[in-house]
């Protein structure tokens, strides 16, 4: 989806890509695991802040747009209208299926992301 002519999904990339990154340096670094953990968990929220802000955004301008585009086919007829009713109605569910799914995701990088560090750790250990 593109706004303004910037993708407003390049936030959730940023993210993800940010928390992979700082994982990696973490797993390098030399450093308590505590202060470690505590890392990985301030970027896991960052990561977390900007899918959930995307996911905003388009919460926010979907019905807008929704509603506009409802508005403008009044004149059409019933049929189209029907037709653009459904098509909404699908598009609802198919975003609320990518929000769940982005959900799961980052709850997967989270998971896979500790699993790593804690394998870093019994590595640096022997």
């Amino acid at each position: 989806m593109k706004e303004n002519g910037t993708n407003i999904f390049m936030p959730v990339v940023a993210a993800i890509g940010g928390l992979i990154g700082a994982t990696i340096a973490l797993l390098l670094a030399p450093q308590s695991g505590r202060e470690s953990r505590k890392q990985v968990r301030e970027n896991y929220d960052k990561a977390e802040k900007g899918i959930n802000n995307v996911i905003k955004k388009v919460d926010e301008t979907l019905p807008e747009a929704l509603a506009k585009i409802t508005s403008e086919v009044k004149d059409m007829p019933a049929w189209v209208v029907n037709d653009l009713t459904h098509i909404k109605k699908d598009s609802e569910k198919k975003f609320d299926n990518a929000v769940n799914k982005g959900k799961d995701i980052i709850q997967d990088i989270k998971d896979s992301t500790l699993s790593t560090i804690e394998q870093g750790k019994k590595l640096i250990k022997k």
